[in-house]
């Protein structure tokens, strides 16, 4: 599914891609730390990616996700990442534009206030409007987030990846201009129901 959505994001929106099989969680964050290093235009824009396992410690309220070494019900979760800490690494890259996605069990967990937000944005008349709103929506750094489910298990096969690809697929309708709410708009359909 991740090397559908990565081949899709290349092929299609010209963006440089890299996807990263099974990682460990000493690989997670050697990666993270390479994104951290590097220099990103004003501009910049950076999609990562997670689809996998994870679990959920009802004691600490606390989600993880659950990397290729991790141990087979892992008590005090040291093979686990913590979404608190991927929250950490994520929150203070230097990219100012990041979308977070995971497709795991318990991805919703990742934050502790999930808010679904709002309907499909509605877009004005203008000829030159889609030039406005990308410079618009560039020029505040943002952090968004959608998980596959919340506090629950979402299955092998997913829902969530294949709106995600649909939405790629679908270029954002006439303008050719896909945002997070359309973005949001098809993903929203899958089963479990997703977070944003």
């Amino acid at each position: 599914e991740a090397e559908t959505i990565a081949k899709e994001l290349r092929d299609q929106y010209d963006f440089a891609t890299e996807v990263v099989k099974d990682p460990t969680k000493a690989q997670i964050q050697a990666k993270i730390e390479e994104y951290r290093r590097k220099t990103y235009a004003a501009d910049a824009q950076l999609l990562i990616f997670f689809t996998g396992h994870g679990e959920y410690l009802e004691s600490t309220r606390e989600g993880f996700f659950v990397p290729k070494e991790a141990r087979r019900d892992d008590a005090s979760q040291d093979s686990y990442l913590s979404y608190l800490r991927l929250q950490r690494w994520i929150e203070t890259l230097p990219c100012r534009h990041i979308l977070l996605a995971i497709d795991a069990c318990y991805s919703g967990t990742f934050s502790d206030d999930i808010a679904l937000k709002g309907e499909p944005g509605k877009r004005p008349g203008q000829s030159d409007w889609r030039d406005q709103f990308i410079q618009n929506s560039l020029q505040y750094r943002s952090r968004i987030f959608m998980a596959s489910g919340g506090k629950v298990r979402t299955p092998d096969q997913s829902a969530f990846a294949a709106q995600f690809l649909t939405a790629l697929r679908s270029f954002g309708g006439d303008d050719r201009l896909i945002n997070i709410t359309e973005l949001w708009s098809y993903v929203q359909r899958a089963k479990p129901d997703p977070c944003l």
